[in-house]
């Protein structure tokens, strides 16, 4: 009888880890999963101080099947952790789907047909550019964020 719980219990474990192995890798993405950003460019040019939202959109598919609920991480080199310091100013902040500002680098999921809409607050006190970043798995795409500033 002892033979045979440990046999069960041998088999209950195997089992477990199987559905460990299944479920527990989380969100990650498929090997072969591609990031698209539109727009894939983002070149701003103004005469004054102005703040202005743009709204980039993100797609992960794999073997152009959208990926939902696929965890990626975006970034900007300017844009800041949050909160700031008091008395310090920012001119770009990322903007989650309900525009609230996040750090940079957050954390988020795509949703349905495997998308997320970034928003971007631009402040344009100064000209600058950089690479807004966004990364899954393997999977890495940028999208170039330019501003030019005439004073």
């Amino acid at each position: 009888m002892k033979r045979r719980l440990s046999m069960k219990a041998k088999e209950i474990a195997v089992a477990l880890f199987a559905l460990a192995l299944v479920f527990g890798c989380g969100t990650q993405p498929p090997y072969g999963t591609e990031i698209t950003i539109n727009p894939s460019d983002y070149s701003l040019s103004v005469g004054e101080e102005v703040t202005v939202f743009e709204f980039f959109d993100i797609l992960v598919t794999n073997d152009d099947i959208p990926l939902n609920g696929v965890e990626i991480e975006i970034r900007f080199t300017f844009a800041p952790p949050l909160p700031q310091p008091e008395g310090t100013f920012n001119f770009i902040y990322l903007l989650d789907e309900d525009l609230n500002r996040q750090d940079s680098p957050f954390i988020t999921e795509t949703g349905a047909n495997g998308s997320y809409r970034l928003g971007v607050e631009i402040i344009t006190t100064t000209s600058f550019f950089g690479d807004l970043e966004v990364s899954t798995g393997n999977a890495f795409a940028s999208s170039k964020i330019d501003v030019t500033r005439a004073f």
